[in-house]
């Protein structure tokens, strides 16, 4: 740990490591701990050079994460002598791997969801289709679909402007999903289009369901 970077990546001076005992261990996040004794263990075993990347807390009380690298030192036997950590600090490097996956999540939601309803976008409709038909064929059972449109909605967004129309659409799709049971799936097909996929559902249950959800339209009071 004593190298000119010390304060910098850890807030403790030098003299301070001679001061406080087992401070590099103590500064390690807990849950990391066991990481790093693992990482000790295999050095002393194997004698091998081996790295780690795990937090530590600095002195101002920071979170930073390391780069830990062991390198042991071996006698002309091959006996292990002593073992040096090099740290390098990555907390950046982290940060920016964090932001890229969020990204990435972000990228995958937007595959797969509207963003104004949170449904299914169209282009999973092939997917969930055969999903439900593959359930249906194993259990020898049926498939319903139900397609609902909104009527006048042209009408209701040139009247009254597309934030009311989105906050109709947005209603809308609550409605259904809090009427379709858990593992049906509701995927907006069009711009006033939406399409249940009901797996399992004979031609009854589906009509049921459908009457269901238009019942629950006409007692709902949009905006």
């Amino acid at each position: 740990v004593h190298y000119p970077g010390t304060l910098e990546v850890t807030g403790y001076t030098i003299e301070e490591y001679g001061e406080i005992p087992l401070l590099w261990l103590r500064m390690i996040v807990e849950e990391d701990r066991e990481l790093v004794a693992s990482q000790s263990e295999f050095v002393k075993k194997e004698k091998k050079t081996h790295s780690v990347e795990h937090r530590i807390r600095q002195k101002n009380g920071a979170i930073r994460w390391v780069r830990n690298v062991s390198v042991p030192t071996l006698d002309e036997q091959g006996r292990l002598i002593s073992y040096d950590g090099l740290i390098t600090d990555i907390t950046e490097l982290k940060e920016a791997e964090a932001y890229r996956n969020q990204l990435l999540e972000k990228m995958s939601l937007a595959a797969t969801r509207d963003a104004l309803t949170g449904l299914y976008s169209r282009r999973m409709l092939d997917d969930e289709l055969n999903r439900a038909w593959q359930l249906g064929e194993r259990r020898g059972l049926p498939l319903g679909l139900l397609m609902l449109d909104i009527d006048h909605f042209k009408v209701l967004n040139d009247t009254y402007g597309h934030q009311v129309g989105d906050q109709i659409l947005v209603e809308t799709a609550h409605l259904i999903r809090a009427t379709v049971r858990t593992g049906d799936s509701v995927i907006r097909y069009g711009g006033d289009e939406i399409m249940a996929i009901l797996p399992m559902t004979g031609l009854e249950e589906t009509h049921r369901i459908g009457e269901r959800l238009v019942d629950t339209f006409r007692q709902h009071i949009f905006c």
